[in-house]
């Protein structure tokens, strides 16, 4: 659990461990805690990943080791697999509804949002996207650019919120160094394919670079064994080989196919519940961090010593991990994610 404003789930977590006749223990993260302990985070991560999700996945390992816990079941592979991320879902329908025709997107497909969410951050982003319609410009501008006659670029993370921003912090601390920041994944011209594609694309980028390595990296440092049932080859080919993943924006709820594989297990109160995403207490967390590693971000030596980064675009970046409409500032946080994994390896092989 967390302490602090967020999503509290460990009650819900405890009951769900008492009916199916479970051992468990409780604890809950410490907002001073994962800012002291952000540091040592980041080295033993091995790779310069920045996820605010490490903290949770952190403290699981490390209370596994502590009850003497030898292995941990994650559900890794879970979202990818069976379309559990809405965002994914709606580009996805979008995609297809395009490669047939404008008809089909106004009519099924379109990614216009009458209202936004009841969030701060929901209603920014709906005034950011006109509720939608910018977006679908801007994906149909995106595929015309990029298209060849035999393929053409699917949208993905180019179209979550932040990455904008994300976009311009890199070409202002690269200057004319950098040209291009746009990673195109491009796909063949087969409309019946795309949910694979989709599939494809998550598990080579998110998945393997973020979900897959943390958890391993993390379980090792505390000696505990992470295993992902989910990820196995054999429920891949199964999934991928039936039409399992071409129903994913076709009208069917999320993540239907494996609640109703769990359904016997599982009870109604579980499996009935909405997706949510992963929400502790993120921006008590992160002004945590930067109060914890005031040092490190105030002069972030190795960074500077790359001699690739504006010195005076890193400092304005760093200056605060939230923008002034309270989103989180991605970009800050994977320059402090870098710079105290650097100092990782520093001490590692001093």
């Amino acid at each position: 659990g967390y302490n602090g404003t967020g999503s509290d789930e460990s009650e819900l977590a405890s009951r769900h461990a008492k009916d199916l006749g479970i051992s468990y223990t409780v604890s809950h993260l410490d907002t001073h805690e994962v800012g002291a302990s952000f540091a040592e985070l980041c080295a033993s991560r091995d790779e310069p990943i920045s996820d605010i999700a490490g903290p949770a996945l952190a403290a699981v390992a490390k209370m596994a080791h502590e009850n003497g816990v030898p292995v941990l079941l994650n559900g890794v592979g879970g979202d990818e697999w069976f379309w559990g991320y809405d965002w994914v879902r709606k580009l996805g329908a979008f995609a297809y509804g395009n490669s047939l025709g404008p008809s089909h997107i106004q009519k099924k497909y379109s990614l216009r949002s009458l209202s936004p969410k009841v969030t701060p951050a929901g209603f920014a982003q709906w005034l950011e996207t006109a509720g939608g319609l910018k977006t679908q410009s801007q994906i149909r501008h995106y595929v015309n650019r990029f298209s060849t006659d035999d393929s053409y670029p699917i949208a993905l993370y180019q179209f979550q919120p932040g990455y904008p921003h994300i976009n311009k912090s890199i070409l202002k601390l690269y200057g004319q160094s950098v040209t291009e920041t746009d990673s195109r994944i491009c796909v063949p011209k087969e409309p019946a394919k795309i949910a694979g594609y989709y599939m494809s694309a998550l598990c080579d980028t998110y998945l393997r670079a973020n979900s897959l390595t943390q958890t391993d990296r993390l379980g090792m440092h505390y000696s505990v064994e992470m295993r992902t049932p989910l990820v196995d080859y054999r429920l891949a080919e199964y999934v991928m080989s039936t039409r399992m993943n071409g129903d994913g924006f076709r009208g069917s709820h999320p993540k239907s196919e494996l609640r109703m594989a769990a359904n016997s297990v599982l009870s109604q109160e579980i499996l009935s519940r909405p997706k949510k995403g992963f929400v502790p207490p993120v921006r008590d967390w992160l002004r945590s961090i930067w109060v914890e590693n005031e040092d490190v971000i105030r002069d972030p030596e190795l960074l500077l010593a790359s001699g690739l980064l504006d010195p005076s675009a890193l400092r304005k970046e760093l200056s605060s991990p939230l923008h002034r409409s309270g989103r989180v500032n991605q970009m800050s946080l994977r320059l402090v994610s870098l710079e105290l994994w650097l100092r990782g390896l520093v001490s590692n092989n001093s």
